[in-house]
């Protein structure tokens, strides 16, 4: 089985074994060769259920060394023509899966964090523009308000006062 493997799977350190083994638990092929032929606890390495295709599980103890965190096993079931069942297990180290997995959750939470960011200013600038154009607005809409203000009363003084240089040669016409 490591032979068929390509050489970057086998020195993967992500991967503790890779192994084919049968329903009785005895193990056909194994990334470490002394392992072949060992036959596996059934409690610990139950044979997949009929209706299933694959199984992930953690997997804590096992023949072979395995790392301080344990492993993630993939168990995949294979049929072969002359239906026997047999299984190809893939180990991953939970310690490097975990790290990778809180690696990219602190890219993931890092990227979101400056997204946010980045639409935070984007909507504080365009209710900055809004308010200034408001204000601006208001402001125009004050001096014209106070520039017609301005024009009506300059024309009611000069009403006024053409109204009193009219009234006053009436007025001493009105006494003589």
């Amino acid at each position: 089985l490591a032979a068929a493997l390509p050489a970057p799977l086998v020195d993967d350190t992500r991967l503790v074994y890779v192994m084919a083994w049968d329903a009785n638990g005895n193990v056909l092929e194994h990334s470490a060769p002394t392992f072949v032929g060992t036959v596996l606890d059934v409690n610990d390495w139950p044979p997949l259920d009929p209706g299933l295709v694959a199984r992930v599980s953690r997997i804590s103890q096992a023949p072979w060394p395995m790392p301080a965190g344990g492993a993630l096993d993939v168990t995949v079931r294979q049929r072969w023509p002359n239906h026997t069942s047999t299984y190809v297990s893939v180990g991953y180290s939970q310690t490097r899966l975990n790290a990778l997995f809180w690696r990219t959750q602190r890219n993931h939470l890092i990227g979101a964090l400056v997204i946010s960011l980045c639409g935070m200013f984007t909507l504080i600038l365009i209710v900055s523009l809004i308010s200034r154009a408001a204000a601006r607005s208001r402001r125009l809409q004050w001096q014209a308000q106070r520039a017609r203000t301005s024009m009506l009363t300059e024309r009611g003084m000069l009403a006024s006062v053409l109204a009193h240089e009219v009234r006053s040669p009436l007025t001493a016409l009105g006494f003589n």
